[in-house]
């Protein structure tokens, strides 16, 4: 696993961050220009650290939608590969010869993919003597207005299906005998390509044939076993393909370009979908060894015991040839969901797997392993990941947490061809080095509720089949604190027609203040980031993203990171947005910083660098909108009208600014800046009609933003009225200050953070175990003094002793090398759990933190089952580990905290 010189990935996405840090000037630090040690032993434990290539992604270039000319992008550190949006045929497949790192393609735009060569596809079946063509088109899932399903998306697993696919007979006439599916399952180095049927009655013989015309002269012929083909371009570039059954054949003719891959004998059965398989490995210069390398990785052994909750019982594990995957399965494990966490036994319920990897091969492998669990078990939240199996230590690699919660209704059965992926299940992607000749053993723990003895935090993608309503089946994403329900949901390329930000509910209270625990929150979402255009109903007239990645950096446990990039519709801004959950024990509360360069001149009736509610999603209504600063709250006039602490805000009947003159682009004066929605009504949310949602709350950490040639450190805002159907609601938007008028030049650029809060309603329906919050009085909650005592504990500043401090939200610090102490710093502020993510750590092994109490340096201890109170990760690119923990202040503003990370 070879490292390479490139840009260190936080800093590599985007704008520069540094005026969001407003960091003093550092101490001196070393850096070196390697990072750890390549793959060192600690103890008996092999190290992984994954290659910089090791990654895939996926995104639709020009937004999502069903245009026969509209693209869907995989690309990974190896291949690229683009997909007709409207039928899910493959039209350019080939091989990177270019190293790009994560952050370089997070802004690529779309010339590497169509730069590979060009395919056309073509997919047929024959059943006895009569033979059926596809047709191009596809008649997509109930609900559904996208031919293409996004099933499992995140670093190393871009799943997706095109169905239900239509095939006719030579006449041209429609079968409804049955419907096809085409799944890819890509992976870093390769993907699966399965071809399937899904038959209204039992078919006894059919015979399945999936073809690629190239576009490039390719030569090639099959193995002796008729199932095995490597072909070259004139480049020396191509493709090495795989058929795992035993009744595929393929061949390839010369003159036309064509590769055809079959299978017969395939009994269809009712109401099930059968088929076959093709393993795919594009390579700058594919041979035998490609072949080699994919059989070594099928051919491995692969044994897990559980360590808990039932320590020796065997875990199954096997390979599944068809998506060249290995797949370990937990469900004889925890099952404890929902309201059972409040029981103290099932607090720190975990899944606990020993598991080893033997590699006979002669050569050094790259295994793709994924975890299951799927039926009755805490799917709403949990934070898996790999440990030292002597230690205990957190690796540092990541699982791809995909999942899914949604079961379709008693009315669709299985005669549907889409009742299958619906329904609980999780689905935890790694990929894990052996060296040739070789064992590895360690340690696969899910952490459910915590991590340690305070909440896990996690972020994950979700996916969409079996929810009915808005689905599209694309990207959804979901974050969470502990297992008691999601507290922040993103639909980053708006597919749903809600919000970026969508479902959002608090955590750690009961909304219907009787005593209950571990209950979902009522939804008091959405949001959004940067949005304009003109100003109509709701969304009309606004201009929506394209070209959207998505990095999941960290999962869990005890920092969600997850950043995307893309660009507006009318390719006019460039963004980076950046989403953060800390593991806590009081609020769900994310940080959201937003990057935005202007790129072309800008016109606007409206214009939001970010929305609290959204027009789409704002589910909820508050007695009261109060509108503060450092000092507490402030007045402000609209409409000849003058509002302060607390004030209800009309609502309208339509959609539109408050005062019906359009943005009202009100300043705050003095420092600081924080918006809280209090007291809501009862019977307006999108859910539970008998119950109150969290006081909703927005407090601005940082801004710096330069407009048409001059520079504002603070936004201005609006209020609006919205829409939707469970209720008439209110939103706030940070806007350009009035003085930069309706026009943003290009070359103008905005750089904020602001943390989105989620207050409990009182202090009776708290249950999580909260010093920080059972100290506050009772009288504060549900009241603008609550929101002001986060809005002002919130605020930190770190600066530091040794080391670096390279952001101040979240803290983020870089170690200095070669001594005991590799980092010291100082802590302002800062409420409840904050996180501090080391940087530039040489190993993942012997490294503790620190705090400074009553003069004498004492270990941060919050391990429950042994040092599983840290969150680790490897950054390939720049070959250093980081390590982050969370530490518990009080909320006093003034309060200063000094810790060090030390090796042990």
């Amino acid at each position: 696993m070879k490292k390479v010189a490139v840009l260190l990935l936080t800093g590599a996405i985007g704008l520069s961050l540094a005026s969001c840090a407003d960091n003093p000037s550092p101490s001196p630090s070393v850096s070196p220009e390697q990072g750890s040690e390549l793959n060192p032993y600690v103890g008996n434990t092999y190290s992984q650290q994954p290659d910089v290539r090791d990654y895939a992604y996926s995104w639709w270039p020009e937004g999502t939608g069903t245009a026969p000319n509209n693209k869907f992008f995989v690309q990974t550190g190896y291949y690229g590969i683009s997909v007709n949006g409207s039928n899910g045929m493959i039209n350019r497949i080939g091989a990177l010869k270019d190293e790009y790192s994560q952050s370089e393609v997070m802004t690529q735009n779309a010339s590497v993919i169509n730069s590979l060569p060009q395919v056309s596809t073509f997919s047929s079946v024959k059943i006895n003597d009569d033979e059926y063509v596809f047709t191009d088109i596809i008649e997509p899932a109930q609900y559904n207005t996208i031919n293409m399903r996004i099933i499992e998306s995140g670093q190393y697993m871009q799943s997706f299906d095109a169905a239900a696919m239509i095939f006719a007979d030579s006449s041209g006439k429609r079968t409804n005998s049955f419907i096809g599916r085409t799944e890819i399952k890509a992976l870093p180095e390769y993907f699966a390509l399965n071809f399937q049927l899904f038959a209204q009655h039992d078919i006894a013989d059919a015979t399945l044939t999936y073809s690629f015309e190239f576009s490039e002269e390719m030569t090639g012929s099959p193995s002796q076993n008729g199932r095995e083909i490597i072909l070259k371009a004139p480049d020396g570039s191509g493709l090495s393909i795989i058929l795992p059954s035993q009744n595929a054949s393929l061949s390839y003719e010369q003159a036309s370009k064509t590769l055809t891959m079959s299978c017969s004998g395939i009994s269809l059965k009712q109401y099930e979908f059968q088929g076959f398989g093709a393993i795919i490995i594009p390579s700058v210069s594919p041979s035998q060894a490609d072949i080699e390398q994919y059989n070594a990785i099928a051919s491995l052994n692969i044994s897990a015991s559980q360590i808990a909750p039932r320590e020796g019982r065997e875990v199954p594990v096997q390979f599944d040839a068809d998506r060249g995957v290995w797949v370990m399965n937990t469900n004889r494990m925890v099952s404890a969901k929902g309201t059972a966490f409040a029981q103290e036994q099932n607090q720190n319920a975990c899944d606990r797997v020993s598991f080893t990897i033997q590699n006979p091969s002669e050569q050094t492998i790259t295994v793709p392993l994924m975890f299951e669990k799927s039926g009755a078990f805490a799917v709403e939240g949990f934070g898996p990941m790999l440990r030292d199996i002597d230690t205990g230590e957190p690796l540092g690699v990541p699982i791809q947490i995909s999942k899914n919660w949604h079961p379709f209704d008693s009315s669709v059965t299985k005669a549907q061809w889409y009742k299958g992926l619906d329904g609980s299940w999780y689905h935890g992607y790694t990929y894990l080095e052996v060296p040739a000749n070789s064992s590895v053993t360690y340690e696969y723990m899910n952490a459910f509720n915590n991590w340690g003895t305070v909440n896990v935090a996690s972020h994950a993608q979700l996916c969409l089949i079996g929810w009915p309503a808005y689905s599209t089946h694309q990207v959804w994403q979901t974050s969470t604190i502990g297992s008691s329900g999601e507290a922040f949901c993103y639909d980053p390329d708006q597919t749903c027609g809600l919000a970026f930000i969508n479902d959002v509910r608090g955590v750690g209270f009961d909304p219907f203040d009787q005593g209950q625990e571990y209950v979902w929150g009522t939804n008091n979402g959405g949001g959004n980031f940067l949005y304009y255009g003109k100003d109509g109903t709701n969304t009309s007239g606004i201009v929506g993203f394209k070209n959207v990645r998505v990095f999941y950096k960290n999962y869990a446990p005890n920092l969600a990171e997850v950043i995307f990039t893309g660009i507006t519709k009318d390719n006019a801004v460039e963004f980076t947005l950046k989403t953060y959950l800390g593991r806590t024990n009081d609020v769900s509360r994310a940080t959201h910083i937003f990057e935005y360069r202007f790129v072309k001149d800008v016109s606007f009736e409206r214009m939001a660098f970010y929305q609290l509610g959204a027009d789409n999603h704002n589910s909820g209504r508050w007695h009261g909108i109060t509108i503060g600063n450092d000092d507490g709250p402030i007045e402000y006039t609209i409409a000849g009208e003058t509002y302060g602490a607390e004030a209800e805000i009309p609502v309208y009947d339509t959609a539109g600014y408050i005062g019906s003159n359009g943005m009202q682009r009100i300043d705050v004066p003095g420092e600081g800046m924080w918006i809280a929605f209090t007291d809501s009504y009862t019977k307006i949310n999108s859910d539970y009609f008998d119950a109150k949602t969290a006081n909703r709350m927005l407090n601005l950490l940082s801004f710096e933003a330069e407009l048409n040639g001059k520079n504002y450190s603070k936004p201005a805002f609006n209020l609006r009225s919205t829409e939707m159907f469970c209720g008439n609601s209110t939103l706030v938007e940070l806007c350009p200050p009035a003085e930069a008028g309706n026009v943003i030049k290009a070359g103008s650029t905005v750089r904020g953070a602001v943390e989105y809060i989620n207050l409990p309603i009182s202090l009776s329906s708290f249950y999580f175990d909260s010093p920080v919050i059972k100290s506050i009085p009772a009288e504060e909650f549900n009241t603008w003094k609550l929101a002001y005592r986060y809005a002002m504990g919130g605020k930190i500043h770190a600066w530091a002793e040794l080391g670096e401090i390279t952001r101040q939200y979240p803290i983020e610090v870089k170690c200095v090398q070669a001594q005991d102490v590799l980092a010291q710093i100082t802590v302002k502020g800062g409420i409840s759990y904050i996180p501090l993510t080391f940087t530039n750590v040489p190993s993942y092994s012997g490294y503790r933190l620190e705090t400074l109490k009553d003069g004498q340096w004492t270990k941060i201890d919050q391990s429950y089952l042994g040092n599983d109170y840290w969150q680790t990760y490897y950054n390939a690119q720049s070959g250093w580990y980081e390590l982050t923990f969370n530490v518990e202040h009080s909320g006093e503003p003034q309060a200063e905290y000094s810790y060090r990370l030390v090796k042990e």
